[in-house]
């Protein structure tokens, strides 16, 4: 079986990223993060186009998260200028797993009304482990300082939208090798869903090591292992399934 993180699943999506900043639709704003951005992929046609301003100005206009291709990876995103529809959308979706973008500015009100209408949306819900999926930018760290010490363990500040992406990209990876391990350990073993989370994790690995120009040797062994198992896995249980 071939490692293609965009082989079509059909399993509803589970995760989703919020962005909340008033800057979102302008043109030349997060152009390193909104290259990562393509239209939901289709088997039936040609490859994903990547987004341009007009379709996040289209995104800022619905009311709920539309699905798009992520680097390689199916996620819903939920895109906002202001605060209240946003924690509206993290009330509706709390339980998915959220990466959250927001401007320092508006993160300042926003976090704190977050952890205050969904507390528990930013922490693991079997071990309670914090998430550190807020993601802050902004021109000046200085300036966000009184207020990130409350939120130390849940977020990661950026002056430049570049490096918010290839942290984004390895977080990521790391949660889909997370949750494609718990997987091969459930009781009944799900392979299929295993092998698709790992190869996202694969996809979003490369991706990252390409933005910051490191290898991740260690990361990439462990994970190929756990694709072959889910694909071993996933082979007798076809193998079975024809006895």
């Amino acid at each position: 079986m071939s490692n293609d993180a965009t082989v079509s699943y059909e399993e509803e999506i589970d995760h989703i990223l919020i962005w909340l900043d008033r800057t979102i639709g302008e043109p030349g704003a997060y152009i390193h993060l909104k290259g990562a951005f393509s239209s939901s992929s289709d088997p039936k046609h040609a490859l994903p186009v990547k987004l341009i301003d007009s379709d996040y100005d289209k995104i800022l206009r619905i009311s709920g998260p539309v699905e798009v291709n992520f680097d390689g990876v199916q996620f819903l995103l939920a895109a906002f200028t202001e605060i209240e529809p946003c924690i509206e959308c993290f009330k509706n979706f709390q339980h998915k797993r959220i990466f959250f973008i927001v401007s320092g500015s508006l993160g300042r009100t926003a976090v704190p009304q977050i952890f205050e209408a969904c507390p528990n949306a930013f922490n693991d819900p079997l071990t309670d482990e914090k998430y550190e999926s807020i993601y802050v930018y902004c021109h000046n760290t200085q300036y966000q300082a009184d207020w990130i010490c409350d939120y130390i363990g849940y977020i990661q500040i950026f002056t430049h939208d570049g490096d918010l992406l290839a942290r984004m990209l390895r977080d990521i990876g790391n949660y889909f090798v997370m949750i494609g391990k718990r997987l091969l350990e459930d009781d009944p073993l799900d392979y299929e869903a295993a092998y698709h989370r790992l190869s996202w994790a694969h996809e979003l690995y490369q991706r990252h090591c390409k933005l910051q120009g490191v290898s991740l040797k260690p990361e990439f062994e462990e994970l190929n292992e756990l694709i072959q198992n889910a694909e071993d896995g996933i082979k007798d249980a076809q193998s079975d399934a024809d006895d």
